[in-house]
């Protein structure tokens, strides 16, 4: 597994070599003709709008370094509370056919939108994405509610 600084180095090799094929050339089947000088100019000025700041991804990472102070468990472990709780397996079943259904993949989520992704293909055909993965462990508190945890 590649760690933050090797992929942040992948992605500079990358990024210069892109930038070594950045021009202006206009899309295909616009004539130069078409373009005044200032059309010209404006299109210049958006195209490197589009492109935007480089150093934008580096930024980003950098800005949420900064605001987010990393906690250690040492240091939460301070403020923790225990609280007793019964953990069940939930099996969950196809409603087209019946079969239990068995993940084959984690949830995963899309980093743009956060949403969550279960993917699960029957074998009957059919195609879900669920909230969670199947079978799954759920821990349930003295009242008997699931208690939400993500279980890294």
């Amino acid at each position: 597994m590649n760690t933050t600084s090797e992929i942040l180095a992948e992605y500079k090799k990358q990024l210069e070599l892109d930038k070594q094929q950045e021009n202006y050339d206009l899309p295909e089947g616009v004539s130069e003709s078409q373009f005044t000088e200032e059309m010209k100019e404006a299109y210049r000025k958006e195209v490197d709008k589009l492109r935007g700041n480089t150093d934008e991804l580096e930024n980003v990472y950098n800005r949420f370094h900064e605001t987010y102070r990393k906690l250690s468990d040492k240091e939460i472990n301070q403020t923790c509370k225990n609280e007793e709780v019964r953990t069940i397996i939930r099996h969950a079943y196809c409603p087209e056919c019946g079969r239990e259904i068995i993940s084959k993949l984690p949830v995963m989520y899309n980093p743009y939108t956060s949403e969550k992704i279960a993917r699960y293909d029957c074998e009957c055909g059919a195609k879900y994405n669920m909230e969670h993965s199947y079978p799954r462990i759920v821990f349930v508190n003295a009242v008997g509610e699931e208690i939400n945890a993500f279980n890294d």
